[in-house]
C-alpha cells in the first residue's frame, strides 16, 4: 500500500507518524483509530482525487507575539493554516508551504524540525 513518490507521502510514512503518536485525550484516541483505518484502506492517502477521504497538513504558527490564525474562507472560523500535501510533499513541507501561502509570511520549521503533536478525522468542508 505504498504511495508513490510523485502522489505525496507513503501510506507507510503515514502509518508510522500516527501510530508513534501518544493520544492525550478521547477524542484524539478515536482519531488514531479513524485515520489508521482509513490508511488502511487509501492506496494514495494524499490525492485528494482518488478518494473523499484523504490526509491533509496543517501547523500551528507560532511567534515572539502569540499564535497566528487565519479565517477559513469556507467555513468561516479562525484556525490554523493547512490543507492538501501536493505530490512528492511531505506533511510537514506541506504545512509550511500552506502556511506561507494562507498567511503570508516567511516561515521556517522551528530548530529540530517540526514536531508531530495532534491528529484529527473531520468532515472536509462542503462534504
Amino acid at each position: 500500500m505504498l504511495a508513490s513518490a510523485d502522489v505525496g507521502a507513503s501510506t507507510v510514512d503515514l502509518r508510522n507518524l500516527v501510530e508513534g503518536h501518544r493520544p492525550t485525550s478521547p477524542r484524539e484516541t478515536a482519531a488514531k483509530a479513524r485515520v489508521l483505518s482509513e490508511l488502511s484502506r487509501l492506496t494514495r492517502p494524499c490525492d485528494e482525487h482518488a478518494d473523499p477521504t484523504h490526509v491533509t497538513a496543517s501547523g500551528l504558527v507560532v511567534g515572539r507575539r502569540g499564535t497566528v490564525l487565519h479565517l477559513h474562507k469556507r467555513l468561516g472560523i479562525w484556525m490554523q493554516p493547512g490543507g492538501h500535501i501536493d505530490p512528492g510533499e511531505t506533511p510537514e513541507d506541506a504545512a509550511r508551504r500552506e502556511g506561507i501561502e494562507e498567511l503570508g509570511l516567511a516561515l521556517r520549521h522551528p530548530e529540530g524540525g517540526p514536531v508531530f503533536i495532534h491528529r484529527s478525522a473531520l468532515p472536509a468542508p462542503g462534504r
